[in-house]
């Protein structure tokens, strides 16, 4: 039994110094493993690093990789330096754009929404820092695949780079960066989804040229032209921005973005403005454009999903007149009260307009007679009644037309400068008033002292005085008085005297506005003094200068032989009126003075009756006909225009007068630029050119077809469409005006 039980405990034994054998060896098999598998870690680690630094593609600005996150989805992710930055899908030098080339696979870039930047003076879009570019492929794609990829990084200057990159399995952080990106990537929406509409305009670049460059593509040619272009938008349901961005581009490859100038957010619906260009195939024309229009939350791009919409951008109708064809279209339907203060501010603008320029010096003369006296009640008094004859001058103007028009004709704005009889009574009012102020004459309407100075303004003379200067500077229509003119002479003849008053307080207020402020007004005005008598001879002579000035218009309606015998007239007569020695200053001769006066002022006025009568050869209906120097402008036949547009050329109209400044204005600013001159010489515009110094019916009937009663008048002619320049107009508008007129043209072709 001993031993039975002796061998059990040494087989035990044994037993359990074989477990604990076992033990060990599994103990020091598992070490040996752990050994084996960080030494497996650490070589599956470095073995990562070199295979991350073979597959990145290293430049001089950066590092680029190329991760994927599925089957056929991934991403391109670049590591620039500080300032360096890759473009957008856009860029705006038209350079090499980013892009990824599979050897058996085609991939599209999602592009998350770019930051903006300036480079080489223009507003850019792209990404800077650590950027993140996803795309989807496809097929499917599997890993260390090789993909050739073009970008252009840029900072003060652009470096077109290409690499070689082999795809690789995203880790889990950039897996998470791509997600981040991928929710700045745009949603799509349909255009009916917003309500977005987008319009454009044809404009001319500072060169004058419409057309600024030439693009092949697809062996299609194309050219570009500068536009610019609004939106409206309406956000979806729910989608409210507190900080909108817009980025607008063409749908096209080689198109660049506009430049945003203005963004207005209301709630849910947002306005902008841009400018830049759209794209024109040669093989094409049309009026539509499809754009790309991106909007997002500059604010919170990550929780605010951006939006992309594409849009059908129309031409838009042109603004024909600016301020004055928006007016017209509401005066029609206007109250009195609404034709009245449209009138009055016309009114007003004539003070500014060029056709005042020659009554500067007489109104200065009358400020130098009204600073003469230190009496603010007859200084006011003077300023009334001269804002008076301001008034008085537009109702016999406004009686005129409604006389001529109960005859069965119609009166154009400025008509009394086409009548030679009264050029030639201006003439003799300009010279005498010339003589008066240079002391050859008196004209004996103020009370002067012992010493010569005024004593008491004449209310009579104020008041002749602001008639004289409102039949001189109202021979030309102005931007709005234009408009309140076509709807006044279309009421009846009480509303007319009423806008006609109306433009007439609006061309005295200025005036109206000096007497309810005497005492500020006569600390402004300059004390009389030695200097008055230098002034006034000046202004004498300037009124000489305007005399001359109507003297021509005188000359090409009647004659120069009747223009030369009207001036020796009027010298003779004051030459007599001066050899008389009437002492104009004395009170004892003050009634021989009005006598010598009446008989200077009666005799040439007879005489200019008699030789305008009986030398006038324009028979009233003088030919429309004119030419400029160079010859660029055809005589004026209106009847060949329709024929003309049908051949696909754009017509210049252009109405002028040698009585209207303002034309003058127009034809030396803008005519003779030399940028429209460049414009003008291409053989489809065609420019025709009516003279109506004297009167016409064509013309009158021509302007009357087109609702304008004076002139300037400019307008160009296109396929289906008639642009009405305002009065007075800039080079750039009268190139934006041809801009649109050819875009008109082409889409003829």
């Amino acid at each position: 039994m001993k031993t039975s039980q002796q061998a059990i405990v040494t087989k035990n034994t044994s037993a359990k110094i074989c477990i604990a054998k076992i033990l060990v060896a599994i103990t020091a098999l598992l070490a040996t493993n752990a050994t084996y598998t960080n030494l497996y870690k650490f070589a599956s680690a470095q073995e990562t690093v070199t295979k991350q630094q073979q597959n990145a593609g290293i430049f001089k600005y950066g590092t680029t990789r190329l991760v994927l996150t599925g089957d056929k989805t991934g991403a391109l992710l670049f590591n620039l330096e500080k300032k360096w930055k890759v473009y957008w899908r856009k860029n705006t030098i038209n350079s090499l754009p980013t892009e990824i080339k599979w050897k058996n696979n085609n991939s599209k870039i999602l592009w998350p929404v770019p930051n903006s930047f300036s480079l080489l003076g223009s507003k850019s879009y792209g990404y800077q820092g650590d950027v993140v570019i996803p795309f989807q492929m496809q097929k499917k794609q599997n890993a260390k695949t090789n993909a050739k990829v073009n970008f252009l990084v840029c900072r003060e200057i652009c470096l077109p780079v290409q690499e070689n990159l082999i795809a690789e399995i995203a880790s889990t952080k950039e897996q998470k960066k791509i997600l981040a990106a991928l929710k700045r990537v745009p949603q799509k929406y349909a255009n009916y989804d917003s309500n977005i509409s987008i319009s454009y305009l044809p404009v001319n670049t500072n060169n004058g040229q419409s057309i600024t460059q030439n693009i092949k593509s697809e062996n299609k040619t194309q050219k570009t032209f500068a536009v610019k272009i609004k939106g409206k938008i309406t956000l979806p349901k729910q989608q409210l921005l507190k900080k909108p961005q817009i980025i607008v581009e063409e749908n096209y490859k080689n198109s660049s973005p506009f430049n945003i100038n203005s963004i207005k957010n209301n709630n849910d619906q947002i306005t902008f403005q841009a400018e830049g260009q759209l794209v024109n195939l040669a093989q094409k024309y049309n009026n539509e454009h499809e754009l790309l229009v991106t909007i997002f939350d500059e604010k919170n791009i990550q929780n605010n999903y951006p939006l992309e919409f594409k849009v059908i951008a129309k031409l838009a109708p042109y603004n024909e007149a600016g301020l004055n064809s928006n007016l017209f279209k509401s005066l029609a339907s206007s109250s009195l009260i609404g034709l009245i203060i449209i009138a009055a501010i016309g009114g007003l603008i004539l003070n500014a307009m060029p056709c005042v320029f020659p009554v500067l010096a007489i109104k200065i003369a009358s400020l130098n007679n009204a600073a003469s006296t230190n009496n603010l009640k007859h200084l006011r008094q003077a300023l009334i009644a001269n804002a008076m004859g301001i008034v008085c001058a537009f109702l016999i103007l406004a009686l005129s037309i409604i006389i001529v028009r109960i005859g069965g004709q119609k009166l154009g704005w400025g008509f009394q400068f086409q009548q030679p009889i009264f050029n030639a009574i201006l003439v003799c009012i300009l010279v005498i008033l010339a003589a008066d102020a240079a002391r050859i004459i008196n004209i004996p309407f103020n009370t002067y002292n012992e010493k010569g100075d005024v004593k008491k303004l004449s209310l009579k003379g104020e008041f002749i005085t602001g008639i004289i200067i409102t039949w001189i500077a109202t021979p030309c229509a102005a931007p709005i008085f234009g408009s309140a003119l076509s709807a006044a002479l279309a009421q009846k003849p009480e509303v007319i005297i009423i806008m006609f008053s109306a433009m007439g307080i609006g061309m005295a207020t200025p005036i109206l506005s000096a007497a309810a402020l005497p005492k500020q007004t006569a600390r402004i005005l300059p004390k009389p003094g030695p200097w008055s008598e230098i002034l006034r001879k000046i202004l004498g002579a300037v009124i000489l200068v305007v005399a001359i000035w109507v003297l021509t218009i005188f000359a090409k309606q009647v004659s120069t032989i009747a223009a030369v015998a009207l001036v020796a007239i009027i010298g003779a007569t004051i030459a007599v009126a001066n050899l008389s020695k009437i002492n104009a200053y004395q009170k004892k001769s003050q009634k021989n003075t009005k006598i010598v006066f009446a008989i200077v002022c009666i005799i040439p006025l007879l005489f200019a009756l008699i030789i305008t009568d009986k030398l006038n050869s324009t028979n009233k209906n003088t030919t429309a006909n004119t030419q400029n120097s160079e010859s660029t402008w055809l005589a004026f036949e209106p009847a060949k225009i329709p024929e003309l547009i049908t051949k696909n050329n754009i017509v210049l109209i252009n109405i002028t007068a040698d009585w209207c400044l303002s034309c003058k204005v127009n034809e030396k600013v803008v005519f003779q630029s030399r940028h429209v001159k460049q414009k003008m010489q291409k053989k489809y515009i065609i420019q025709m050119q009516a003279d109506w110094t004297s009167q016409n019916n064509e013309i009158k009937q021509f302007l009357q077809k087109h609702n304008r009663y004076g002139i300037p008048f400019t307008a160009i002619f296109a396929p289906e469409k008639i642009i009405l320049l305002p009065e007075i107009f800039s080079v750039k508008k009268f190139l934006n005006a041809i801009a649109y007129a050819e875009k008109l043209r082409t889409t003829k072709k």
